[in-house]
């Protein structure tokens, strides 16, 4: 896996994106293949990394923590709230009952700082969607004005593969329906 990710570090004649987006899918089938002999290991450590170059030398003892892997898997659920004259979209990961907070994500995976519990994501789309979002301080602000072509480009197409809700207060969620939404904005 080391020599697949190796290539990354270094400026190619495709561009660091093309050359990634052909090796995230090999990648992310030999993690799926690797994690279940990773379970038992004694020994597994996490490293993170801020940026691709520190991958073209040795990991450094000090930064490593112990961790340990879960072949369960993260599900994304996403959360659009009222907040004044705005709208907030944000995501929420869960593990089983468990809503875990994710500040900082290695590719393909979420780490639970609390229980030392490293998961694998679902699919590539869900990594990728959860970058975006961890990228953008976990949240989406939109004016209540732009409502429509916000539903039309984003949000219709999340609520299609995730679970959507709307909040329009900080304790009752609904679950996510246009109309309802424009009703709220409305009144």
């Amino acid at each position: 896996m080391y020599e697949l990710m190796r290539p990354l570090t270094y400026k190619s004649d495709l561009g660091d994106k093309e050359v990634w987006q052909h090796a995230k899918e090999t990648i992310f089938d030999l993690w799926q293949k690797a994690l279940p002999m990773l379970i038992n290991c004694p020994y597994n450590q996490s490293y993170l990394l801020y940026a691709l170059r520190y991958l073209r030398e040795k990991p450094m003892k000090s930064s490593m923590r112990p961790c340990r892997y879960s072949l369960e898997r993260p599900v994304l659920t996403f959360i659009l709230s009222v907040q004044g004259e705005y709208l907030k979209l944000s995501v929420e990961v869960t593990v089983g009952s468990r809503v875990i907070i994710v500040q900082h994500k290695p590719h393909f995976f979420i780490f639970d700082e609390q229980i030392g519990y490293c998961y694998q994501m679902r699919s590539i789309q869900d990594d990728v969607l959860l970058n975006w979002m961890v990228d953008n301080n976990n949240q989406i602000t939109v004016l209540k004005d732009d409502f429509e072509e916000f539903d039309n480009e984003i949000i219709s197409r999340l609520a299609s593969s995730y679970q959507v809700f709307f909040s329009a207060s900080s304790k009752k969620r609904f679950d996510y329906d246009y109309e309802l939404v424009k009703d709220k904005l409305e009144a």
